[in-house]
């Protein structure tokens, strides 16, 4: 059986309140602006038993924590990075024949 889970975190995205939806044995998505006309996922995040308590991290690869503001705070910090990378564009290289 799976448990749904909406938790607002006290993390902020581009001035939105970060939003983990989703279910603990199928997946969560750190949602910016959840239930707004400004709603956008920005990360998913994994969850699962550890010693007896449930633990979160950012997917793929992150730091297993029992809270869910730090995968927040790293999804934020995740997407502005690919953000930032975006502003400044594809880098070119032109070789001299």
């Amino acid at each position: 059986m799976t448990t749904p889970i909406r938790q607002t975190t006290t993390v902020q995205y581009q001035g939105l309140d970060v939003t983990i939806i989703g279910e603990l044995d199928a997946g969560l998505l750190a949602i910016a602006g959840y239930n707004t006309p400004h709603e956008r996922a920005i990360a998913a995040i994994t969850a699962r038993q550890r010693g007896g308590r449930r633990m979160y991290r950012l997917a793929p690869g992150g730091r297993w924590t029992p809270s869910l503001e730090q995968p927040a705070v790293a999804a934020v910090r995740l997407r502005q990075a690919t953000d930032q990378d975006k502003r400044e564009g594809p880098s070119v290289h032109v070789v001299d024949p």
